[in-house]
């Protein structure tokens, strides 16, 4: 079988306006405290996360239901 080759090497970085920037949703800070709370305790994380990021129809219960 043929390797596939890529042919693209796209170095440019686009960088937003300092305005944009200004009113994004997330910032250093943040993404360090998530990051944070994401490797100290995964499932508070996620559970976090599903609270404010989606809309349930029914709550849920259980972060995590795994049985190896």
């Amino acid at each position: 079988m043929a390797d596939i080759q890529s042919l693209l090497q796209e170095k440019r970085v686009f960088k937003p306006s300092p305005e944009f920037a200004r009113e994004a949703n997330w910032n250093k800070k943040k993404v360090a405290e998530y990051r944070e709370l994401g490797e100290k305790n995964p499932e508070r994380f996620w559970a976090k996360m599903a609270k404010e990021n989606v809309t349930w129809f029914t709550p849920w219960k259980k972060v995590l239901d795994w049985k190896p």
